[in-house]
């Protein structure tokens, strides 16, 4: 199989480098282009109830802070971009609640042939208490996907 169009979703954390690394040597075995996305919950406005109605509770970041995140996730995603070395490589940060669903239309957009994500091996419990993106791409992926094991 070759690829022409690869997706490579980034955690922007110390992970980020090994899945681009993998993804970078399928692209120029296959001469293909990257785009690097890195997926940001926004920021939404957390309530409880109180006394009298719902009190707002600021227990997230603010929207200074979030904005400085976004800034600094595009930021780590340009170096990244920039390391790899490929021809055409594009990057995003997207703001999205749904990190399957944000891949899947970026997949649809470039008409990507294959997904690269970072997978850490969890199972078991730990599967339960925390999502993985690798394992909810995998239910209904809309082209090849490639899950790199992530050294631990």
């Amino acid at each position: 199989m070759t690829y022409k169009t690869i997706i490579v979703a980034v955690d922007n954390d110390t992970t980020s480098e090994q899945v681009c690394e993998c993804a970078h040597a399928l692209a120029q075995a296959c001469d293909a282009t990257i785009t690097l996305i890195h997926v940001i919950e926004p920021l939404y406005p957390v309530a409880m109830p109180g006394a009298i109605g719902v009190v707002p509770v600021s227990s997230g970041p603010t929207d200074e802070e979030h904005q400085q995140r976004i800034k600094e996730s595009g930021e780590q995603i340009a170096a990244l971009k920039e390391k790899l070395g490929v021809r055409a490589v594009d990057y995003r940060v997207i703001e999205s609640a749904w990190t399957r669903e944000a891949i899947h239309n970026v997949v649809h957009e470039v008409d990507a042939d294959l997904i690269v994500v970072g997978s850490h091996g969890r199972h078991g419990l730990s599967l339960f208490f925390d999502r993985s993106t690798a394992r909810e791409l995998l239910k209904d992926a809309p082209c090849d996907l490639l899950a790199v094991r992530i050294d631990q």
